[in-house]
């Protein structure tokens, strides 16, 4: 019975590791404190750093540009929120995002982008799109999300598997806006995933729990052969 109530004491204590183990959610951060203090935004097992920021006419400034961890179905990445936009009396304008993305468990197999692009007015006149690009080249691959009226010609979510999977990838935004008088070209935000292989590396916290269970059938087993 002391076997026992010594080993339901060592699960419990694992337990309380496990749950110490799972990274607390991320708030978000400015771009201009990433850029400034060369900070770097973790989701999941992907490490964004390395930001920069460039932007002409009536583009954000990167104060005003909000960095937040994201998630879907298990694929991890980043969202830039921000009053990306081009007006008439400001037109064109352009803004220029670099990061770099690492991953910590299986390489990065593909990447995705979505975001609201959408020209307004009456009628509505003008252009916005999102061009992405990475380095090292990957076969000319290349994102892109936009909006183009007249003529209702839009895409808001684009994506790209790559030829070879890469362990660390340079991601570069290119978002480009243009409005006549009575209109504008939005865009609020901008999502980013990065798929992994399936392959990967399990996180810390099944680990742990792998290690508890055979923790559990080795104190069984020296139980039952006394």
């Amino acid at each position: 019975m002391r076997f026992v109530r010594n080993l339901a004491t060592m699960i419990a204590s694992l337990g309380l590791l496990v749950c110490l183990a799972r990274p607390a959610p991320a708030a978000s951060v400015t771009l201009a404190d990433l850029i400034a203090n060369g900070g770097t935004v973790t989701s999941g097992d992907k490490v964004f750093s390395n930001f920069m920021y460039s932007s002409t006419g009536s583009m954000p400034s990167a104060h005003l540009i909000n960095v937040i961890p994201i998630t879907q179905g298990g694929t991890f990445g980043i969202e830039f929120q921000g009053g990306f936009n081009s007006t008439a009396g400001m037109s064109p304008s352009d803004a220029l995002i670099k990061f770099t993305v690492t991953s910590g468990a299986g390489d990065i197999t593909g990447a995705i982008m979505r975001g609201n692009p959408l020209v307004v007015g009456a009628p509505p006149n003008g252009s916005i799109s999102v061009t992405e690009t990475f380095l090292p080249e990957l076969t000319n691959t290349k994102l892109s999300i936009f909006d183009i009226q007249p003529g209702n010609v839009s895409q808001s979510m684009d994506s790209t598997t790559f030829n070879h999977p890469v362990h660390a990838l340079n991601v570069q935004k290119d978002i480009l806006g243009t409005a006549v008088e009575g209109s504008v070209a939005t865009l609020s935000f901008i999502d980013q995933l990065f798929p992994q292989d399936t392959q990967s590396v399990p996180e810390p916290a099944s680990l742990m729990l792998v290690g508890i269970g055979a923790l559990g059938l080795f104190g069984y087993k020296r139980f039952r052969t006394r």
